[in-house]
């Protein structure tokens, strides 16, 4: 079968399905909690935060290594500044403010399919996708990152091509970048 017309029906039944999901009650508190624990949310979101906490030490690490810093200097804003920072991730990452935050989520956009969750959660294949999920999460971003990484570039180009027009043009209406019929 056609991939473009697979990926149509797919789109179609998803879409009917969540008409009806519309008139179905949301899934309980104790059922998105459930589906949650069952999921290993929190790991996953453990997982997450220090791969969030790597991708900052890493941005840090290129933003300084533009700057013109001295062996000293360098070692100042390394000392504290990562620690200082996996701390604000970790408190806004926080799971009981998360889980409760998520439990709404789950209750507002899933309804009677959390069971259905669960019990493949439960599952020997589901267990077997959970295991796997850290390595899929993390090939992914590296994919997403090694891909924006060739966009980067073109991006900067745009960028920098867009503020050049916009001097020409606040330049080129006679009055050296003044409120427009004014001198």
């Amino acid at each position: 079968m056609n991939t473009r017309i697979l990926v149509r029906r797919v789109g179609v039944a998803f879409a009917l399905l969540g008409a009806l999901a519309a008139h179905a009650e949301p899934a309980s508190e104790a059922a998105a909690q459930e589906l949650l624990k069952v999921s290993q949310a929190e790991s996953m979101l453990t997982a997450a935060r220090a791969n969030l906490e790597q991708q900052m030490r890493d941005t840090m690490d290129s933003m300084l290594a533009q700057e013109k810093l001295d062996p000293a200097q360098r070692e100042a804003v390394t000392r504290g500044v990562p620690a200082r920072v996996a701390e604000l991730i970790s408190k806004a990452l926080d799971w009981p403010a998360v889980e409760k935050d998520m439990v709404q989520v789950y209750r507002d956009n899933f309804t009677e399919e959390v069971a259905g969750q669960i019990a493949f959660y439960r599952s020997s294949v589901g267990q077997s996708v959970l295991d796997k999920m850290p390595a899929v999460m993390q090939q992914s971003t590296a994919l997403a990152m090694r891909r924006m990484q060739t966009v980067l570039p073109q991006m900067k180009s745009v960028i920098e091509k867009a503020l050049a027009e916009a001097k020409v043009e606040a330049n080129g209406n006679g009055n050296g970048g003044g409120a427009p019929g004014r001198p």
